[in-house]
């Protein structure tokens, strides 16, 4: 479910919220009830995230799963507390990080499957005797090689127009 926790007035919030297609939205909102509503949504969901750019939006950011600050008018305290920064302005910048990470995500499972899968079959291999110790251990140098250029193909590969261009607009990096 996605709702829009906004301290702005109702008309303006419903505006918003429905340009956004939300599910809904709670406008007026305080900073606790901002963080209440996470605490209380993230016990009830598997995942939460929260968007938020205000010192208002701090406490909620910190309780979330998630937490994501974004725009240039972000101030310094939701940088600190947030996962995720975005420099972009426009809201809809969001999809595209979520759709970036669940393809990162994406590569990242199939990463581990392919060395889990070739480096025990090597290490079988190796042990049992069809193959040597030593090309085992190239078996493997060569998995994990393997493994960077199918990641690499992130940024070189697959889309370049679609991921440079996200990578450029935004700047998304965890947060110390």
């Amino acid at each position: 479910m996605n709702v829009m926790l906004t301290g702005d007035q109702y008309h303006p919030a419903k505006k918003i919220s429905d340009d956004l297609g939300m599910d809904a939205f709670i406008a007026e909102a305080l900073p606790e009830d901002k963080a209440n509503f996470v605490m209380r949504y993230r016990n009830k969901s598997e995942h939460t995230m929260m968007v938020g750019d205000g010192i208002n939006d701090a406490p909620a950011l910190a309780y979330a799963d998630v937490g994501i600050t974004m725009g240039t008018k972000r101030t310094d305290i939701a940088v600190e507390t947030a996962d995720v920064i975005i420099t972009a302005d426009d809201p809809l910048a969001l999809a595209e990080v979520i759709k970036m990470s669940k393809k990162t995500m994406k590569l990242i499972y199939q990463n581990m499957i392919v060395t889990i899968l070739v480096n025990s079959a090597a290490i079988l291999m190796g042990t049992v005797g069809p193959i040597s110790p030593v090309i085992g251990a190239a078996i493997r140098n060569a998995a994990t090689i393997a493994v960077v250029l199918n990641s690499g193909k992130i940024i070189f590969l697959g889309g370049e127009s679609e991921w440079k261009q996200v990578i450029e607009s935004y700047t998304a990096f965890p947060a110390d």
